[in-house]
């Protein structure tokens, strides 16, 4: 069993690597954190044989990280706090107000500002739109320099139209990419369509969710993370975050030593 002295050394260094990684939010921190502290600071955990200290391990959590009462039946928080933390991807909520994407046709007209204030060249090197525009270079009566407005929107920004909505994978990750037109823009929505019915097949959506707790302690965790969403598949890129491919497909994060973690039956209690 390591002394007290490199075990304070161990828990050191787990804790300020969970605390530089901006990865985890704060309630997955609060769990590694816990964890960490279970693992190589407690002193009930480490006289324990083997065999016991998974059992141990989510009991100790329980009292450390409390109830979710929002339940009906309140349940040790860190349950929710795991499966939240299963690795998969989850596309972002475009059901909102949705705005189209097409390229500006329509002309702004100046603004009278009563001040003297006159109008010359766009401000941007590409016009987005056809005719005079407010985003100028502007100069009061006193050729005193006015603030010029912010540079407009090149897309067209009207609401769009529910049944213009395509969905698009992206080919490098899988992740989804949403694309949106009003109904004046018809032609750019078919457009768009055609385009992406002859695209290549995308692959699996590379995870942007989860895989932290595998970053930094070995466990069987996919039969952790099973038994805590049972809809959820492992995904084809591993567990550990660490691992996944990068958004633009190059690049692994550098592995870390991971503590073997014994993971029993979790309590209910």
């Amino acid at each position: 069993m390591p002394d007290d002295t490199s075990r304070l050394h161990s828990h050191d260094d787990l804790t300020t690597r969970i605390w530089q990684d901006k990865r985890p939010n704060s309630g997955t921190r609060e769990l590694l954190l816990a964890i960490a502290w279970i693992l190589t600071r407690d002193p009930d955990y480490a006289a324990l044989p083997s065999s016991e200290r998974g059992t141990y391990l989510w009991r100790q959590l329980a009292v450390m990280l409390g109830r979710d009462e929002r339940m009906r039946r309140p349940t040790p928080r860190y349950r929710q706090l795991v499966a939240d933390d299963a690795p998969r991807y989850v596309p972002p909520n475009n059901w909102g107000d949705r705005f189209c994407e097409a390229p500006r046709i329509r002309p702004y007209r100046p603004r009278a500002t009563g001040n003297g204030i006159v109008s010359s060249a766009c401000l941007i090197a590409r016009h987005p739109h056809s005719g005079q525009c407010r985003y100028t270079v502007v100069r009061g009566a006193a050729s005193v320099a006015v603030k010029p407005a912010p540079e407009p929107s090149a897309t067209c920004d009207a609401p769009a139209k529910m049944d213009f909505h395509l969905v698009e994978r992206d080919p490098r990750n899988g992740w989804h990419i949403y694309h949106d037109f009003c109904g004046r823009h018809r032609d750019h929505y078919e457009r768009v369509k055609t385009q992406l019915a002859n695209a290549p097949e995308a692959p699996e959506p590379v995870p942007n969710v989860g895989g932290m707790l595998p970053c930094f302690f070995k466990a069987d965790w996919a039969r952790v993370y099973a038994d805590m969403r049972p809809d959820w598949t492992e995904p084809v890129y591993g567990l550990a975050a660490d691992d996944w491919p990068g958004a633009v497909g190059g690049g692994v994060t550098p592995r870390h030593p991971r503590l073997r973690l014994i993971v029993g039956e979790m309590a209910d209690a």
